[in-house]
């Protein structure tokens, strides 16, 4: 770290990927006094938390003074308030504790939009798997995978999905799609998509880097038509010609909902527009992307709204 210390400024891409309970970052940043400037699409954070109901249903809070404190654990102990499970995606500017103390310039992606630097969506909402009946896994942070799996098997997700794709290939105006990105929770349903579509293939953890860069620059070119991937692409894949985002598996993950539809919404000029399909009720949960807006309630408080199940909603630092 002391060949470091004479530094004075470090720009960080990407910051929402820092932990600001530790790690490499902190310990980086704490080791001399410098500005920290973090970039990022995404200024927010998944974080695990208990939410507390009383008996009437109402959420309340563990009081902060030591008397207020004994005497919540006392009902929380004969269960006059309950816990539960949940999570909250906690802006950046307000995690604890605080890497990050306040926003010094940001752009809505309405505005990008507007001024041609992303490129248009249109949204399908195709869902057959809601998220309403899916239990939460033990952290409350995603959704439990045997609940998961539990419900593909039950919609038949698998088949379903491929006739999404087979329809895809076959659009109403003649002209085929670029190319098909495809996300997926598991491997089985990726492996369903390549034994029933032809020239379609697939990317895992497990693909061997010289086989992944092979997929992808084939993908490319227009010789893979199709490319389904578990978890692999939400970030640092860059084809802007990509028309087709289909999301078959769900997400609690505002960040990763973004980082998919990210996919689709670089700018090409022989794009038109970028489609997402939706197949497990995302577009439900956190509407449109360029509908999200980042509000100071108060000096120094944000969070990012949007309007989802067509309604305005908060979408950081409240329960979900």
């Amino acid at each position: 770290m002391e060949d470091f210390n004479h530094f004075r400024y470090i720009i960080v891409d990407e910051c929402h990927g820092i932990n600001p309970q530790g790690g490499m970052y902190k310990d980086f940043f704490d080791c001399a006094a410098r500005k920290i400037l973090g970039l990022t699409a995404t200024p927010y954070r998944l974080s695990a938390s208990l939410q507390y109901t009383d008996s009437n249903g109402r959420t309340v809070f563990r009081p902060k003074d030591e008397h207020g404190s004994q005497e919540f654990d006392d009902k929380l102990h004969s269960r006059e308030i309950t816990a539960e499970n949940k999570c909250i995606l906690k802006f950046l500017t307000r995690t604890r504790p605080r890497v990050f103390h306040k926003v010094i310039y940001q752009v809505a992606i309405q505005t990008l939009l507007q001024r041609g630097y992303l490129s248009k969506l249109n949204y399908y909402d195709m869902t057959i798997l809601p998220q309403e009946g899916l239990r939460r896994n033990s952290t409350g942070m995603d959704f439990d995978d045997r609940s998961l799996f539990e419900e593909y098997q039950r919609v038949n997700l698998q088949d379903y999905l491929v006739s999404i794709i087979k329809r895809l290939q076959q659009p109403k105006s003649g002209i085929p799609r670029k190319g098909i990105l495809v996300f997926t929770k598991f491997l089985e349903e990726s492996e369903a998509l390549c034994k029933s579509i032809d020239g379609c293939e697939m990317l895992s953890g497990e693909t061997k880097k010289k086989d992944r860069e092979r997929i992808i620059n084939d993908f490319k070119s227009g010789k893979i038509k199709v490319l389904a991937n578990v978890g692999v692409l939400t970030t640092g894949f860059d084809y802007p010609e990509l028309d087709t985002v289909v999301m078959a598996r769900p997400t609690m993950s505002l960040a990763m909902y973004y980082q998919i539809l990210g996919r689709a919404i670089r700018p090409h000029q022989d794009k038109e527009a970028g489609w997402i399909v939706d197949l497990c009720g995302n577009i439900k949960r956190f509407g449109k992307v360029e509908d999200l807006s980042l509000i100071e309630r108060k000096p120094g408080e944000y969070i990012i709204q949007g309007i989802a199940d067509n309604q305005c909603k908060q979408l950081t630092n409240c329960y979900f």
